[in-house]
């Protein structure tokens, strides 16, 4: 009986899990590269639209915030410190959040939060993946070296077999 429920318990967090990585979108980057994330979203009130941040090793942090006003420009929260590095925009439709230069330290899971009433709507989440692609440097240089030595390797055991069949080739015309 106690398979069956874990049979059952896996499966559920299975599709759960499933479920969670449909609506994921997986951005991957290089170190240097300017990103942007949008996010569509109807806002007819004023209010805070504010981008999160998730990483495995922390909770969510806000990242960015702006006050949307419906007939004039948005203006930056006081509670989100803003930096060059990490620039948000806001219209009437679209937000977006576009990091510059960004480092492996920018890699985690970033997603919209708009406050309405008591609760707070959050949009589809963005995967944001640094990483480096000096590895095919790398991989070139393993398969010429590993290519130059099994060629070395081959080249020796033709010598020896050569060797081989001459001292049998000696061998045999001595002995007639």
């Amino acid at each position: 009986m106690t398979f069956i429920y874990f049979c059952l318990y896996y499966l559920l967090s299975m599709s759960i899990m499933i479920c969670l990585f449909i609506y994921t979108l997986i951005l991957v980057a290089e170190p240097g590269d300017d990103v942007t994330i949008w996010n569509q979203y109807d806002q007819i009130e004023p209010g805070h639209i504010y981008w999160f941040k998730h990483t495995n090793h922390s909770v969510p942090h806000r990242v960015a915030c702006q006050l949307y006003l419906k007939y004039s420009p948005s203006h930056p929260c006081s509670l989100v410190n803003q930096s060059k590095h990490i620039v948000m925009t806001v219209n009437s439709q679209n937000t977006s959040l576009t990091i510059t230069g960004v480092n492996y330290t920018d890699s985690g899971l970033y997603y919209c939060g708009i406050p309405r009433s008591t609760q707070i709507s959050f949009s589809n989440a963005t995967y944001l993946q640094v990483i480096a692609h000096c590895f095919s440097e790398v991989y070139f240089m393993l398969i010429v070296v590993f290519g130059g030595v099994i060629v070395i390797l081959i080249s020796v055991l033709l010598v020896m077999l050569k060797k081989r069949k001459q001292h049998q080739d000696g061998t045999a015309d001595t002995a007639v």
